[in-house]
């Protein structure tokens, strides 16, 4: 810019004086006004979000659009049916209920219909999470003693042991590719997340904070792992690489947020969180991958949470 205004005066100052002394040539000088700064959108989120809520007395799942609009009840049960995960082509939704009197891990179609017992054991059989090629559902057991991580046929079948620890190992959750399995442990003294092959072999510890590092959600591209952590005091949501480094905090509430899921296309992430609430009842929220533009997407008397994003 100081550039082209000197040049602006040195062709002023020529033109005053006449014409110009031999040698010199005149020229046009044209300035280009700098192109307007431009601000991209987040491009709007797909799929639906199944939840749990205890809405109309007792828990069970119900599933509304993207922006909160459009909500419906799936499951009307006595019992407590939670913990939803979607079928990677978007058709069924595997949850746990105690609806026989333990918790077992049950499967329906996407509108509710259908539903499917795959586990029956005394033990408690809860977060079920689909494999990418939705041939195996990985979850977590009390049914050897503590609990420990298990994966079965979509049909509830072939139950294999994937982990064998004398503390606690949950919230299991494959990677896009299918190779690794992310999961919460308090195998150290405080829960922490640990990552590991599909087999249940190669284990690498991801955090190691005094904190409580919980709810684990890989975004879709399998660059990221969302997760909730009390490491600054209240649970807030965090994001870090795959492999553990690069921890950023995307929201600093006073209050609970937790239970992070990721739209289909990465750009946001559905939450539960009890900031608005006089009497500790928690509401879905979703904000920007970026922990910017919190939206607030129930707003019931009861308790909602347990968001889970239907793939687009």
């Amino acid at each position: 810019m100081r550039s082209a205004l000197a040049l602006l005066v040195v062709a002023g100052l020529l033109t005053a004086c006449g014409d110009a002394p031999a040698g010199v040539i005149h020229s046009e000088v044209v300035v280009t006004p700098a192109p307007a700064s431009t601000v991209t959108p987040t491009p709007p989120a797909s799929g639906r979000i199944v939840f749990a809520s205890d809405r109309d007395g007792d828990y069970d799942l119900y599933v509304m659009d993207a922006d909160g609009g459009n909500v419906q009840q799936l499951t009307d049960d006595p019992g407590w049916d939670a913990d939803p995960a979607w079928s990677p082509d978007g058709t069924r939704i595997a949850f746990k209920s105690d609806r026989d009197g333990d918790s077992d891990i049950y499967v329906m179609d996407a509108d509710g219909g259908n539903v499917r017992q795959l586990t029956d054991d005394p033990g408690w059989d809860e977060y079920p999470a689909w494999s990418p090629d939705a041939t195996r559902i990985a979850f977590a057991s009390t049914r050897d003693g503590n609990p420990n991580l298990y994966v079965m046929s979509a049909d509830g079948g072939n139950v294999i042991r994937l982990t064998d620890d004398p503390l606690w190992d949950w919230d299991p959750v494959w990677s896009p590719d299918g190779t690794r399995i992310v999961f919460t442990s308090d195998r150290d003294g405080d829960s922490d997340l640990y990552v590991m092959d599909a087999d249940g072999r190669n284990m690498q510890q991801l955090t190691d904070d005094p904190g409580w590092d919980s709810d684990p959600a890989w975004s879709p591209d399998g660059t990221r792992i969302a997760f909730a952590s009390t490491r600054d005091g209240d649970m807030d949501i965090h994001v870090m690489d795959a492999n553990g480094d690069n921890v950023r905090w995307l929201t600093d509430a006073p209050r609970w947020d937790s239970l992070p899921t990721w739209s289909p296309n990465g750009t946001r992430i559905a939450f539960k969180s009890d900031r608005d609430s006089d009497s500790g009842r928690s509401d879905i929220y979703v904000m920007d991958a970026d922990g910017g533009n919190v939206q607030q997407l129930t707003d019931d008397p009861g308790w909602d949470e347990y968001p889970a994003w239907s793939p687009a």
